[in-house]
């Protein structure tokens, strides 16, 4: 997946003024956690047939508090190139999904994208990009108050590059 799409972004004009105009930290995590989750989420469907294990259930919460968290210090221009450079490391560690938080928090975006509003919906992110990734969940969020929830700090920042 993640070939076919770095070649995607790399020939798609609207991945290249994403690129071009959202330069920032935050903006990193956000494509890295898309272009992770969708492949986790991908896992998930061949390997559990995309029924999400009860010890995976039981991190929700954890996994989405670090992600606020982290996205939190990556939008605050106080944070040093090395905070950040760790934060995002940090959100994709290979190994467990409880070493890497935005990768399994993008595999849970991805996968009530597809629930909520089918396959084309969730390819159409990856046309659109991480904005309309995460604002597609923000959306289904706000219908289903049991879905684990961003900070409104992200929803925000979401919200405003829609």
């Amino acid at each position: 997946f993640h070939v076919a799409f770095g070649i995607y972004q790399d020939s798609s004009p609207t991945w290249r003024r994403y690129f071009e105009a959202h330069r920032g930290y935050a903006d990193d995590l956000l494509e890295l956690t898309q272009n992770e989750g969708i492949a986790y989420y991908l896992n998930l469907v061949q390997h559990y047939r995309g029924v999400l294990p009860q010890e995976w259930v039981e991190m929700l919460p954890q996994s989405f508090a670090q992600f606020s968290s982290s996205t939190h210090e990556l939008l605050s221009p106080r944070t040093s190139h090395q905070r950040a450079e760790e934060l995002i490391r940090a959100s994709n560690l290979s190994g467990s999904h409880k070493e890497s938080y935005g990768a399994f928090v993008g595999m849970i975006v991805a996968r009530q994208i597809d629930r909520e509003y089918g396959r084309d919906a969730l390819r159409q992110t990856i046309t659109l990009g991480p904005f309309d990734f995460f604002g597609k969940y923000i959306n289904a969020m706000k219908q289903d108050s049991n879905l684990p929830a961003f900070s409104e700090e992200l929803i925000r920042y979401v919200s405003m590059q829609r």
